[in-house]
């Protein structure tokens, strides 16, 4: 993924068993705000970002096969994170590859780090930021700085 960090990997044909899960899970959820936040709740369950993890799982930064990244355990880059969700999200039917942008922001004004910002109506678009809600960065909201 690293190569990818400021390009979106296309999207896998078919969802791995455990994603597509979250679509059925979340499939009664017609409105769109609500749906992020499931989907978000439902993802920082699962996975988390850690700093210091970024050197251990370093060669995880190549992997840009669906399953493989659903399969790495908790710790996650930024990036597979955004990826799984985004995946997630527009195989849904209640999201477009449109409504899904990938930001860029410094984290302790060294390191790139990449967050999601999504429409979820016409006028409103929220920030979405997984891998930092490990370190209290709350929905909306998202790592930059020294705010990790």
């Amino acid at each position: 993924m690293i190569l990818h960090l400021f390009k979106k990997v296309e999207l896998p044909k078919k969802l791995p068993g455990e994603l597509r899960g979250i679509v059925n899970k979340l499939a009664h959820i017609n409105n769109k705000e609500e749906y992020l936040q499931e989907a978000y709740n439902l993802f920082t369950e699962k996975y988390q970002g850690n700093h210091f993890l970024i050197i251990k799982k370093f060669k995880d930064l190549f992997v840009n096969d669906i399953k493989i990244l659903v399969s790495l355990g908790k710790y996650q880059h930024c990036m597979s994170m955004n990826y799984l969700l985004r995946a997630v999200l527009i195989t849904s039917g209640k999201f477009t590859k449109n409504n899904i942008k990938t930001a860029f922001s410094l984290v302790w004004y060294i390191f790139p780090h990449q967050y999601l910002k999504i429409r979820v109506s016409a006028n409103k678009w929220i920030n979405v930021d997984l891998w930092a809600k490990s370190y209290g960065i709350k929905f909306g909201n998202y790592a930059r700085g020294f705010n990790t």
